[in-house]
């Protein structure tokens, strides 16, 4: 099987992260991209950091092409702050360093921030206090990251109402994408027991979805993974238009195929 090499655009302009969405000065968008096992949205998660900071992106390089930009850690696009309740910062910070070129040090820039709540047992009141006090803080656009946030109300007692309004007001200070499971067994609308893992994990991307201008769903291929082929991506528009300063962007709306060989490089191709 052979295909040709595509460049990845989340809109019609043919960006990752447009410059209007990070300029805009009242409105705050929200990206939700889901993955299923079998499958990592890791890759994609270094996709928008990089293209946040530098305007860059990795897909169909690597790392010797790395392309360089007028931005840099010290004068980004727009400021990143990775709240992730799935992984700590090492295992981040290797494929970062070689990817994005920054120091292994990196974790203490400010334009760079990681939140480490893997273990976070905090109430959900003030689970974000310290991210919340981050954004407000900064002098930059802030584009905040959550890395599987349901892993939080998932084995914590907090309704998912309660999750969403956190995540309600920290989209109020940033533009926000929201990593987050979807695989088949934890989604059934018809789930009635709201205990369930099933209940509430539906509720929330059920929720999620409906405040979202874009969706990403990472998938494997349905007849298993082939030698040039590790899964699909799907970029489908939300629930909620772009508004204001970035009334004017449409989400790009379109399925491809992606590689993700042994170097851990990633290919994309239209399907």
């Amino acid at each position: 099987m052979s295909h040709q090499a595509q460049d990845f655009s989340l809109f019609r302009s043919g960006e990752v992260i447009p410059q209007a969405l990070i300029d805009s000065q009242a409105f705050r968008s929200c990206f939700t991209y889901t993955d299923t096992q079998g499958t990592s949205s890791s890759w994609l998660t270094t996709c928008f950091v990089e293209n946040l900071i530098f305007g860059t992106c990795n897909i169909n390089k690597d790392a010797n092409s790395f392309k360089t930009s007028n931005f840099s850690l010290k004068n980004p696009r727009s400021r990143v702050v990775i709240v992730s309740f799935l992984h700590g910062i090492s295992f981040y910070n290797k494929t970062w360093v070689k990817y994005l070129g920054v120091e292994s040090s990196f974790q203490g820039d400010e334009n760079l921030s990681f939140f480490d709540l893997s273990t976070a047992e905090a109430p959900v009141d003030k689970l974000f206090k310290p991210v919340i006090a981050a954004l407000k803080s900064s002098a930059l656009p802030c584009t905040l990251i959550l890395d599987h946030p349901e892993l939080y109300f998932l084995t914590n007692q907090c309704s998912i109402n309660e999750f969403m309004s956190q995540i309600s007001y920290i989209n109020s200070l940033a533009n926000v994408l929201v990593s987050t499971f979807a695989d088949a067994n934890l989604i059934d609308l018809n789930e009635t027991d709201s205990s369930t893992i099933t209940h509430r994990q539906t509720e929330f991307l059920t929720k999620l979805y409906h405040r979202s201008q874009g969706i990403i769903s990472i998938r494997p291929l349905e007849t298993g993974r082939a030698d040039d082929v590790t899964g699909t991506i799907t970029v489908s528009k939300g629930s909620i238009s772009f508004e204001d300063e970035a009334k004017n962007l449409e989400t790009n709306e379109q399925q491809y195929l992606y590689l993700v060989n042994k170097e851990g490089f990633v290919k994309v191709f239209f399907r």
